[in-house]
């Protein structure tokens, strides 16, 4: 994905084009619609790919996440860096006393 792909065309076109009230009176062309569904799916296709390799490289890191809040319901920031920073750990290894930051 790169998102360098869309600078073809200029930032503010693009603003004036994806900030209409697409809803009124229609004035662009069918060409001009075509060519913001492509860029709007190549932006979207690309994040959905770059996210599903994160999660999937991190999968482990995810579960251990996702068993801790099982256990705690909540997490507070210095357990999930813990979680997040590790190489391979287990929900048990955290710390379990969890703090309420609201």
């Amino acid at each position: 994905f790169n998102p360098l792909t869309i600078t073809t065309w200029s930032i503010s076109t693009l603003r004036k084009l994806l900030c209409k009230d697409y809803s009124s009176i229609r004035n662009y062309s069918e060409t001009v619609a075509a060519k913001i569904d492509d860029v709007v799916c190549s932006i979207i296709t690309g994040a959905y790919k770059q996210c599903e390799e994160i999660l999937t490289v991190h999968r482990d890191k995810l579960d251990s996440v996702a068993e801790y809040l099982i256990k705690n319901e909540k997490i507070d920031d210095k357990n999930f860096e813990t979680l997040m920073s590790s190489e391979s750990v287990e929900a048990e290894e955290v710390s379990d006393d969890v703090t309420d930051n609201d």
